[in-house]
């Protein structure tokens, strides 16, 4: 498929709860081309959020990227000086937060927080950049343009509010959109709007998504290629038909058995017992022996490699190490 667009290697980001060194990302490697959707799924607390805001260089001040490296485009992030990041950010990577009424600036209208995008990225005036706002917010489906911008975004309900998100983010045209949970807490006739609205600048702009989400159905709906993650490291990866068809990891067999399916009548979703664990009470060996049905003696005691599948995709898992070594 030729070079990535983005490739981070080894990532690891560590916070610092006062002498222990707490790794929310731990060793994450993946790879996005030119166009491409790739989900990156799993629980609250696996690091989703963390990995997209490594990528952004914008942790809070407990955070710190300790090793690896962050390839977007050719050049290294890591090695950039804040300024030339700023130039990067909303301009050739854009994101989507998970919040839009927190990520929005509740002071100041709509319009001004879209035309300081395209001012600090573009040599236009502002009479050019409130036209170009008022145009991005038409294509994101946002009626009354011209008004919308004189308002605030209290003003907006929360569809409304992740539409002027998107178009804030999609406004520079950047070549990659994180887009962290765009659904969450919207029903689901908007869901279903902003993943049409997604979809549509992808295929019109070329624009590569990282879609972080919990949701699977979204990811069967959106994604090529599928991540998976738990406490942190990368767990599984391979294209969404086969996560699918054959899930191999027991989280990811475990996260789809507790999806509901049309057709099945069955009188209780499935679950995977336990929650993921705190960061500073890591279980020894494997991070999610402790809740797997699966687990093996080995399991407790030593960390499998994510290796190689015959089928294409990456596992984190011995059950499969075993059966190659037979």
């Amino acid at each position: 498929m030729g070079q990535p667009l983005l490739e981070v290697s080894h990532l690891q980001t560590t916070f610092f709860d006062g002498k222990q060194a707490l790794n929310a990302v731990d060793d994450v490697s993946f790879t996005i081309h030119e166009g491409e959707t790739v989900g990156l799924v799993g629980e609250s607390g696996c690091g989703k959020s963390v990995t997209s805001l490594s990528i952004m260089r914008l942790l809070s001040s407990g955070g710190k990227i300790m090793n690896g490296s962050i390839h977007f485009n050719g050049q290294n992030l890591l090695a950039l000086s804040e300024k030339e990041m700023r130039n990067i950010r909303g301009n050739e990577i854009a994101m989507v937060f998970q919040e839009p009424m927190t990520s929005l600036n509740p002071v100041y209208k709509i319009g001004k927080q879209i035309d300081e995008a395209i001012i600090y990225h573009n040599k236009v005036t502002k009479k050019e950049a409130r036209q170009r706002t008022i145009e991005t917010l038409k294509n994101v489906g946002i009626p009354r343009a011209e008004e919308i911008v004189r308002e605030y975004p209290f003003q907006l309900s929360g569809g409304m509010r992740q539409r002027v998100m998107i178009a804030m983010a999609m406004v520079c045209k950047p070549k990659l959109l994180i887009a962290d949970e765009p659904t969450t807490a919207l029903d689901v006739t908007i869901q279903a709007q902003i993943l049409d609205l997604m979809r549509e600048l992808n295929k019109k702009n070329g624009t590569a998504i990282l879609l972080i989400t919990h949701d699977l159905g979204v990811v069967a709906e959106m994604c090529e290629r599928v991540i998976v993650m738990y406490c942190g490291k990368v767990v599984e990866e391979t294209d969404v038909q086969s996560l699918f068809a054959h899930p191999h990891h027991p989280y990811t067999q475990g996260l789809l058995a507790s999806t509901p399916k049309l057709g099945e009548h069955a009188e209780r979703l499935g679950s995977i017992k336990g929650n993921v664990p705190s960061l500073n009470h890591l279980p020894k060996g494997c991070r999610f022996a402790p809740r797997c049905p699966k687990a093996m003696a080995i399991c407790r005691e030593q960390v499998p490699a994510l290796e190689a599948l015959d089928d294409g995709g990456l596992c984190r898992c011995f059950l499969y190490q075993a059966k190659k070594a037979r």
